[in-house]
């Protein structure tokens, strides 16, 4: 048996009882070597083999980091498919939305040429050499079935359930029942040929699987649970949204169901600076419509060609049960009152109704008199900005003991006034315009934003009205 030893002899290098070579690097600078770093995307224990790249210095010696930029992220924990962030074609029946999953033949049928596609409204960019990864939480009520076609990922849909998307990066479990990852430009394929799935991820009904596609700048890789599984060379490069389909080329054997639980899009790699209220705007989540779970509507009072219906001005009812948009009502006498004009309630926290906050970055008002001139006094408008009440009411109080009803609190928003005499169409002597953006006001799920008005001078005149618009800044996450 050889031994490692210096030329004199002096010195043998010591193996320890695992046969493992005991190295020590040298502690004198002038002896020092190096090592090449790399890192590894995947082991090798399961799947394909073990897959490691090296890491990037540039030749300004600095490190190469990548931050990801959130371009998407939707569970389906309520009842409700929000059609202002999908789009669906149906044949035969329609996408459900329930137990927590967004689910692709609810009804069961087996019938060819039944199918269904959703698509996301949003596109997401694709760009140079940054990965763009789709992350989706799935399960299959049965093993992949003869006839039955599932594709998942990102592309331009067909215009029919039977037809495969134009353009896109998908994973596709084909007629045969075989999974391939696929990309695909104008309509041709290019696919990574039949995956054998690995015992750790292998099908099995029920199951939830993770899977994840990341698109490179030269190639597409495809895994389960973290499972490295298949690759493309990637021939598209389209913005495109994301895709899910489910469809029977023909009548199949068994009842397939997809549920789609959670779907997920980054842009990885480059420090695009996405503010965080871009981003939840990115997602669906601004202010112009109702969060997921709620039905879908636009939050504002603005209705098509149409004047606001006038509010009855209440301390302890809403003029207006959205948190802003078009508003009148009619002159009244001044007096400290606290009027609720808008009263907004975020919705209330459910399994089927995803618990969201709204944040609030800014308030915006206009107002303008209408229907007769000013008389007699000027009328004065104070504004108020009331955040997480637990009732309608302004009237509501802080329970110290419990905290089981609190207050609207209250941020004063500015005032404007009319003069006497104030013609029809005469605008307010100001506009009404605060900034929360570096200090959001926040409005918990189940509270209420009110947008409350004041009006300590004022005269009653006939036919005269008060009449403006109300935008609420900010998103919900």
């Amino acid at each position: 048996m050889a031994t490692l030893q210096n030329a004199s002899g002096t010195n043998t290098a010591d193996v320890n009882a695992n046969l493992e070579l005991a190295v020590a690097l040298s502690k004198v600078l002038a002896n020092a070597g190096y090592a090449n770093v790399a890192g590894e995307n995947h082991d090798g224990a399961a799947g394909l083999p073990a897959l490691r790249r090296s890491i990037y210095v540039s030749p300004e010696k600095r490190l190469g980091i990548g931050q990801d930029s959130l371009l998407w992220d939707d569970t389906f924990h309520h009842t409700v498919f929000n059609l202002r962030k999908y789009f669906n074609i149906a044949s035969a029946t329609a996408l459900s939305v329930a137990g927590g999953s967004l689910t692709f033949n609810a009804t069961a049928l087996t019938t060819a040429t039944s199918g269904q596609i959703c698509r996301t409204h949003r596109t997401f960019p694709v760009l140079g050499n940054f990965p763009v990864t789709v992350d989706f939480w799935f399960s299959l009520a049965l093993v992949p079935q003869a006839q039955n076609i599932i594709e998942i990922g990102l592309g331009i849909p067909g215009t029919a359930v039977a037809n495969a998307p134009s353009d896109g990066i998908y994973m596709m479990i084909d007629t045969a029942g075989a999974l391939q990852l696929v990309s695909n430009y104008n309509g041709t394929l290019t696919t990574s040929g039949a995956i054998t799935l690995p015992a750790a991820v292998a099908w099995t009904a029920g199951r939830v699987y993770h899977g994840e596609i990341v698109a490179h700048g030269d190639r597409i890789e495809l895994y389960f649970d973290g499972i490295y599984i298949g690759q493309v060379l990637r021939s598209s490069a389209n913005t495109v949204g994301g895709i899910a389909r489910w469809f029977n080329a023909a009548a199949t054997a068994g009842a397939q169901k997809v549920n789609i639980a959670r779907w997920a899009v980054t842009l990885g790699d480059g420090a695009f600076t996405r503010s965080w209220p871009a981003a939840r705007a990115g997602l669906g989540d601004h202010l112009a419509s109702a969060p997921d779970g709620a039905a879908v509507a636009q939050l504002d009072n603005i209705v098509n060609s149409t004047a606001p219906a006038s509010a009855t001005l209440s301390n302890t009812a809403a003029g207006y049960t959205v948190p802003g948009g078009h508003f009148q009502f009619s002159a009244v006498a001044g007096a400290e009152t606290d009027y609720a004009l808008f009263a907004y309630q975020v919705p209330t926290p459910a399994t089927t109704q995803p618990g969201k906050n709204m944040v609030v970055t800014g308030v915006e008002i206009d107002t303008f008199n209408t229907g007769a001139a000013v008389a007699t006094t000027p009328t004065l408008l104070n504004w108020y900005l009331g955040i997480g009440a637990t009732a309608v009411s302004l009237a509501t109080t802080d329970t110290a003991s419990t905290s089981t009803t609190r207050a609207p609190h209250r941020k004063f928003l500015g005032a404007q006034s009319f003069p006497i005499g104030a013609a029809i169409g005469a605008r307010a002597d100001r506009s009404v315009s605060v900034d929360f953006s570096q200090g959001p006001m926040v409005v918990e799920p189940g509270a209420f934003l009110h947008i409350i008005l004041r009006l300590p001078v004022g005269t009653a005149t006939a036919s005269q009205v008060i009449r403006g618009g109300v935008a609420v800044k900010g998103y919900f996450e």
